[in-house]
């Protein structure tokens, strides 16, 4: 239950916000071109232009407060006193929630198509930011992930280091979510990577 900023494991949450304003307003599915490119963007290289244009596309901070109340996670909202994504509030329990959701369907909040859709480019986040849930990397198992990442000096000067994700193959089924509050990125990534391959090497441990 414990909260903190999401930094860019927001992402998901503004693609899916754009999805659903994408359907409400008629418009070419599952994403316009410009979307669906920022979309892919903002995944697979966590571009912060990508997901800024889309979190103004979608519809900014209200919109994102209505996907987290129709998703029904109680403790996820966008920042009191700033209108940007990087400084929306979650915590674990929500983003697993979330995932679950995600993975499993059990919502109305986001169609069969638009879940896939997101879930596919969550599976294609590009190698050097596949630490946390995806530590260690693997041929045969799939991660579909998001981390986040961010120093707010103009708080309490620490690093945001998050990561989510699902995990499948070899035997593993099973959903991570991270949050930290570390010094430094390198000790936030490094504490995410251990945890990782920690729940990775015990829930595949039947396998040796």
């Amino acid at each position: 239950g414990w909260a903190s900023q999401s930094a860019s494991m927001a992402k998901p949450m503004i693609v899916s916000m754009a999805l659903r304003k994408a359907l409400a307003d008629k418009l070419a599915q599952p994403l316009p071109y410009p979307q669906s490119v920022q979309a892919q963007e903002a995944i697979r290289v966590s571009d912060n232009d990508a997901a800024d244009a889309l979190w103004d596309w979608a519809g900014r901070r209200p919109a994102y407060d209505a996907l987290a109340r129709d998703l029904g996670l109680a403790h996820t909202h966008s920042a009191e006193d700033k209108d940007f994504w990087s400084w929306s509030w979650t915590t674990p329990l929500d983003q697993l929630s979330f995932l679950r959701q995600l993975v499993e369907g059990d919502t109305k909040a986001l169609t069969a198509d638009q879940r896939s859709y997101l879930l596919a480019l969550m599976g294609q986040v590009q190698a050097d930011q596949t630490w946390g849930v995806g530590a260690p990397l693997s041929n045969t198992v799939h991660v579909q992930m998001k981390n986040g990442w961010v120093q707010f000096k103009s708080t309490d000067n620490l690093w945001a280091v998050n990561s989510i994700g699902h995990v499948q193959g070899d035997g593993r089924d099973y959903l991570l979510t991270m949050m930290t509050r570390m010094p430094s990125f390198d000790e936030g990534r490094a504490y995410c990577n251990a945890i990782g391959d920690w729940v990775f090497r015990i829930l595949g441990s039947e396998l040796r």
